[in-house]
Parts: structure tokens; sequence; C-alpha cells
């Protein structure tokens, strides 16, 4: 500590001033003594500061030795968890007390495994199952969108409401194949959701999408209550082919599967949409299901977007379609099916608050076959296109050939360059085929009379429709 006092003290000079005046002496004298006191009291002062820096620098060096020895002690402990511990096997729904926590690592899994606690395993931790055999987790899986599986071994995943597809290594970087990774997201669980992460779009400035899952082979989805959720997601394919929801045949009948959902999700077709009939360059495909929901996604460059061939209760909302200017290109294609001579129709059909952009040689919604109930068009945008909606029922080959309750009501349908409904029943039509509330926007200006609405007769059961309060009007060519 420096010494103030004697570079501050007043001392007066004997030979240049002299002060004959006692009381000023007085008060130079005291004014020293309190110079000096205020002096001192800095002195202690700082001497107590550094006291306090002193003992708060001891007692965080003391914290962080007592912080490392928690790290080591806890280093310790998950160095010393063995995976291949089962835990309450005979009882997994109880004593599920212990969690098992990894650290970054390979952990390999070379027999049959049932884990009942609860899974964390964090970024840069990989659970190895090799050929052969299976790992079941009952317990919950603490993990991020980040690959934490491996090997050629089976996951049985039993308690987990929503899974990621990158915990087999799915990237959504538009060059990682991810049909692998999906189809064993698919295989690990009885039911649940398979959250997709989004991907990048600007519909004005940008197609395709980027920073997109790749998934360049069919996948089946031949079980029940398992769906797809996204944010925007995408998912680009050269397959064919994409989802199956496909039920199964035992026993000589049809067996549904039922409740998938597929919701925000962009599907891409990457190659040149072309074809000669209606079964190709398919996004979803129901084969056999009930209770399905499509909502709040986009579809480009699809033969067909959704086609259905045997289904019952399906939903299609709020999504949007670009139908591709091909001839047999279609929006959603609608058939029966038959299984040993059993006829399985298309019924509970809910198309709404849709829109579908289509190609000049293309048609919105498509339905062929025999046998057709239950359909519900509403609310939805039918822009450009040969046909919004084209129905040819009941020209098939089977004895079974009815349909009834079509219901087509407060659509939109703008620059149409055919009729917006071209509807043909080829054999018997019941009831119900109502026709109200439509808007057109024509730009063919030979289309003047509301013969857009056709019904083709081709038996007197025809029972004609009831069309009201549809509204034309005509479009100016330019």
């Amino acid at each position: 500590m420096p010494n103030y006092v004697s570079e501050i003290l007043l001392k007066p000079s004997n030979t240049i001033v002299k002060i004959k005046d006692e009381s000023a002496q007085n008060s130079i004298t005291n004014l020293n003594g309190n110079l000096q006191s205020e002096i001192d009291n800095r002195i202690n002062a700082d001497t107590q500061l550094q006291g306090n820096i002193d003992a708060e620098a001891q007692a965080r060096e003391d914290a962080d030795g007592q912080l490392q020895d928690n790290i080591d002690n806890l280093e310790e402990t998950v160095n010393n968890l063995d995976i291949n511990h089962v835990y309450n096997q005979s009882t997994p729904s109880s004593g599920l007390t212990t969690n098992i926590g990894l650290k970054e690592g390979t952990y390999d899994i070379t027999a049959n495994t049932t884990i009942n606690a609860q899974l964390v395993v964090p970024k840069g931790a990989i659970i190895n199952i090799v050929s052969g055999v299976t790992l079941t987790i009952n317990g919950q899986i603490l993990a991020g969108a980040y690959q934490i599986f491996s090997g050629n071994g089976a996951v049985v995943i039993n308690n987990m409401s929503e899974i990621y597809p990158e915990w087999w290594g799915a990237k959504n970087d538009d060059t990682t194949d991810s049909t692998v990774a999906f189809t064993k997201a698919i295989a690990s669980i009885s039911k649940g959701t398979i959250v997709l992460q989004p991907c990048k779009l600007n519909i004005y400035t940008e197609l395709p999408p980027t920073n997109c899952y790749i998934v360049n082979s069919t996948l089946v989805l031949n079980k029940n209550y398992v769906s797809f959720k996204g944010s925007r997601s995408g998912i680009k394919t050269t397959s064919n082919l994409l989802f199956e929801i496909k039920g199964s045949t035992d026993n000589g009948a049809l067996n549904f599967v039922q409740g998938h959902y597929f919701d925000g999700i962009i599907f891409y077709y990457s190659g040149t949409p072309s074809g000669t009939g209606y079964n190709q360059i398919i996004a979803i495909k129901n084969h056999g299901s009930i209770r399905n929901v499509i909502k709040n996604c986009e579809f480009y460059n699809f033969m067909t977007a959704y086609y259905s061939d045997t289904i019952v209760a399906n939903f299609f909302m709020n999504n949007i379609v670009h139908v591709p200017n091909v001839v047999y290109a279609t929006g959603i294609y609608l058939n029966d099916n038959i299984v040993n001579s059993a006829v399985y129709p298309n019924a509970s059909q809910h198309v709404q608050n849709c829109t579908f952009l289509i190609g000049d040689n293309a048609v919105g919604i498509t339905a062929i076959g025999d046998v057709l109930s239950d359909l519900y068009v509403r609310d939805c945008e039918f822009g450009g296109g040969y046909h919004a909606i084209s129905m040819q029922m009941g020209d098939g080959s089977t004895s079974t050939k009815t349909s009834y309750n079509v219901h087509i009501c407060d659509n939109i349908c703008d620059n149409i360059a055919n009729t917006c409904f071209d509807i043909q029943f080829g054999e018997t039509y019941n009831s119900a085929l109502n026709i109200t509330g439509n808007s057109e926007v024509r730009k063919n200006p030979w289309d003047i009379h509301f013969d857009n609405v056709y019904v083709k007769e081709e038996s007197a059961k025809i029972v004609l429709p009831v069309m009201q309060g549809n509204l034309t009007v005509i479009k100016d060519r330019a």
C-alpha cells in the first residue's frame, strides 16, 4: 500500500511563508490530521476488500473441486452401467426405478435384450444391434432427432407415442437415402407417430423443395395406427409408389388395416411424370384400409397423389395437389376392388377444403369402377384441368353395379378446359346425386348453359341428380 502521507501533507515553508496568525496554523494542523485519518481509513478498506477477494476465490476453488468430484462420480456411474442387463423382465410395468443413461460411444447388443427402464441416449451414443438379435424397449426413450441405433438387428419399441426416423440414420439433407431408416422406424412400432423434420420451400421462387428426406422404394404400412407427422416436412422420391397402406387377404377375404394419418408433409416426385394408366407414380395408395386421414399436405409431380381401390371412411382435407399436365394424371383416383369375386367398394370418402392445381390434360378427381357410395367433395377449388371431377361408374364386369350418395357441393371451378363435372353411370344409380352451391368460371364461351354437369344415361334406372344453386360465370378469352 503506497504511503500517501509523505506526498500530500501540507508543510509550511520556514523560508518563504511565515505564519503569524496562530489560528491559521491550527487550521493547517487540523487539515493535515483529517487527511491522515482519511488515508488510514482507505488503507483499512483496501485491506478488507483484498481479504474478501481472497475468501471468494478460495470458495470458488472449493466449489469447482466439489463439482469436478461430482462429474467424476457421475462418469464412473455411467461407465459401470451395463446395457445388456434385463430389468424386471417378467413384470415390465412395475419397479421401473432405475434409468439407464449412456455416454458417447458404441454399445453392442449381441443377444436378445429387453429394457424396461427409461433409456437416455445423448448425441454420439450408438446402440448397435447385430443381425438376428432383437432389442425390446418397454420404457421411454429420451433422445433427439439424431442417430442412436445401428446394425441389422431389430428394434421393438412398445411405449412411445412418437419416434424419429433419424434414430436409424435418416437425414433431411437431399442426399442421404433414408429408405432403410424409414422402413426400420415403421417396423419398430406397433402403433405411434413418426415425426419428420421441416424442409425449405418457397412455392413462388423455389421448386423442388430443399432439406428433404430421400426415399426411393415403397414404404408399406400393413399394421394399424402408424402415422407420419411433419411441419412442412419434405419427402422426395423416384419410386413409382411411395406409400402403400395395405390390408391382407388371409382366408380368402380382405382384412382391413386402419387409423393412418399423414399430416403436414410435402410429397415430391423427382422424376418426369408419364404413363398410360392410373396405377403408376403414386404418392399414397390405399388397398384395404379404413379410417385414414390425410391433411395439411402438398403433392407435386405425381401422376396420382392419392389412389384408393378399397377404403372406408377416409378424410382428405386441407391439402394442395399439383397435378401435372399429362393424360391420365389425376389428383385423386377412386376404384373398387375384387377379392375372390367379392366387390370391395370405396365408401365414405370425404374431400374437403382442398386446392387442385391441374394441367390442361389432367383431372382433379377421377372415379372409375362398379360401386361407389357416400362420396363428399366440399369447399374445394379446382384450377385448370380437363375436368374438375370425372366419374364413370357401373361400367365394369361384376354383377353388382350400383352407386349412391354422391355429394358435390360448394366448390369453385376456374378455367376448366372441358366440363367441370363429367358424371356417367353405366348401370344403376340408386339415390342422392347432389350437386349444389358450386361456382364456375369458364374459359370456353361455347359452354354457356349448365351442361357442364353431365349425366350419361345408359339405363332407365338412372335417378336424375339434384342440381341447385350452382353459378356459372363466363370468362372472356384472352
